[in-house]
């Protein structure tokens, strides 16, 4: 299982898959000798996501949305609500996954944040279960019980909408707040009597207990739950081309389950991707993922959810805590805590992504310089392009930006031929070379760029040496 942050995770993922063969092979090998650790890649974003099992966590393992976007990502896994919450109120997020009923609750707080994805909706993968020899039989037998939940979390929430709907004070019953981790240890220990919670916990315990109510019967009752994906507004406005290419790859990773989830079962390459990210048993991915929906774009966008479903959803769940006592009575905007803009540009195809070559400022743009052409970068290049100017952030040139994302070297070498230089330093002290042989996914451009002369003992801010940075 993967600690609880995996900032590391797309370095790592990116060194395995970047350094392959040729002269940034020898670099890293040489690196690794001297017992050198590789600096930090910097973040343009940082996305938080809990152990759910989903598709889309073999786009992370794959680095897919790294690939779609050229973003710099730092994946942040969250393994309590309590982390979570804290991340959202102090913005130290700007994506994150988060339950429906954790995120109606928060609302009353007026977070900064919208809903633009539903991650999954939740039928039975979770579900309230008794402990054998518990004596609970069915949800009337819950009274004088010990039953956990994660606090905050849509099992938190279908649990007390469970007492209600079955005519159970809170008090006849001792709830336990617990995080998944801790609900499997505290089951094994005998200290709960049940518990309400999700996979990969709930296969543990009911290894040992029996199923009382799943959310899918409580959804039928009258409030489904899901789970979503949310955006800070800060960096949802300055970037609404990341989020619309963000979501293409959501929706590509849900499709390529939905096309042929056998590529997803026992001894699969996917299912081995997901247990790593999750702690799951890699033999028990395809069943879980079964239990859930994943739903394709023209159905997010529509009325049942991103369409006005899902602000109907967050409302009734903000309601109902109001109702009970646990949060401040208020008018949170459900409606517009929900935004279907992206979903909507993804299926539009994000016209505010691609589009022609027009400006020499896109040769400092990464989402558009990884795919771009040698006959579109001369395009821009023959506009009297100035190679020595910097993009905002981390000052990258041109030079930089296509070492560190395209792959093809004839695309650095053309910049080289037409007077890029090849020593030129961005804000962190690196070179060209420095972000091909960290970035790269081709050897090829490294080699070029040692080839025309490149520096391999060339350092950082930091002091390390393209050696030590491969």
């Amino acid at each position: 299982m993967f600690p609880s942050s995996v900032a590391n995770l797309g370095r790592g993922s990116a060194a395995r898959g970047l350094l392959r063969a040729g002269a940034v092979l020898a670099l890293a090998v040489i690196a690794l000798a001297s017992g050198v650790v590789a600096p930090a890649i910097p973040q343009d974003v940082t996305i938080g996501y809990q152990a759910a099992i989903n598709p889309w966590k073999v786009a992370i393992a794959d680095m897919a949305f790294e690939d779609a976007t050229g973003y710099a990502i730092e994946w942040r896994r969250f393994d309590s609500s309590s982390q979570l919450n804290y991340a959202l109120f102090n913005g130290n997020v700007d994506i994150v996954l988060r339950g429906s009923a954790g995120f109606a609750a928060l609302l009353s707080w007026q977070i900064p944040y919208k809903l633009f994805w539903i991650a999954e909706t939740i039928d039975t993968a979770e579900a309230l279960v008794a402990r054998n020899g518990s004596g609970i039989a069915s949800p009337s037998d819950l009274r004088g019980k010990r039953v956990a939940a994660p606090v905050g979390s849509t099992t938190h929430f279908h649990l007390l909408y469970a007492l209600e709907q079955f005519g159970i004070e809170f008090d006849e019953v001792l709830l336990v707040f617990l995080d998944p981790d801790e609900i499997v240890e505290a089951w094994e220990a005998e200290r709960i009597d049940a518990a309400f919670v999700w996979y990969p916990a709930l296969g543990q315990i009911l290894e040992t207990g029996s199923v009382v109510l799943t959310s899918g019967e409580l959804a039928a009752m009258g409030v489904a739950t899901f789970d979503a994906m949310l955006v800070r507004d800060e960096f949802a406005e300055g970037n609404a081309g990341f989020m619309c290419r963000f979501v293409q790859v959501l929706a590509e990773a849900d499709a390529n389950y939905r096309n042929d989830p056998g590529s997803f079962g026992p001894g699969s390459e996917n299912a081995a991707k997901i247990a790593r990210l999750t702690g799951a048993d890699q033999a028990s991915v395809a069943e879980v993922l079964e239990l859930y929906e994943f739903l394709p774009l023209q159905a997010q966008a529509g009325s049942d959810w991103l369409g006005g479903g899902a602000a109907r959803t967050l409302r009734a769940s903000g309601q109902f805590f109001v109702e009970q006592g646990l949060l401040r009575p208020g008018t949170p905007d459900y409606a517009g805590a929900v935004t279907s803009e992206y979903v909507d540009a993804a299926i539009r195809g994000c016209p505010m992504w691609s589009g022609p070559a027009t400006s020499v400022s896109q040769l400092l743009e990464p989402a558009w310089v990884r795919n771009a052409s040698v006959a579109q970068i001369r395009k821009l290049v023959n506009l009297d392009a100035d190679l020595s100017a910097v993009g905002s952030g981390y000052k990258l040139t041109a030079l930089h930006v296509a070492a560190a994302w395209n792959q093809d070297p004839a695309v650095t070498e053309l910049l080289l031929n037409r007077g890029a230089d090849i020593d030129s330093t961005d804000a962190l002290g690196r070179t060209a070379l420095h972000v091909a042989a960290t970035r790269n996914r081709n050897p090829a451009v490294a080699e070029l760029l040692i080839a025309r002369g490149a520096s391999t003992q060339a350092t950082d801010d930091k002091g390390w040496s393209v050696l030590e940075a491969a």
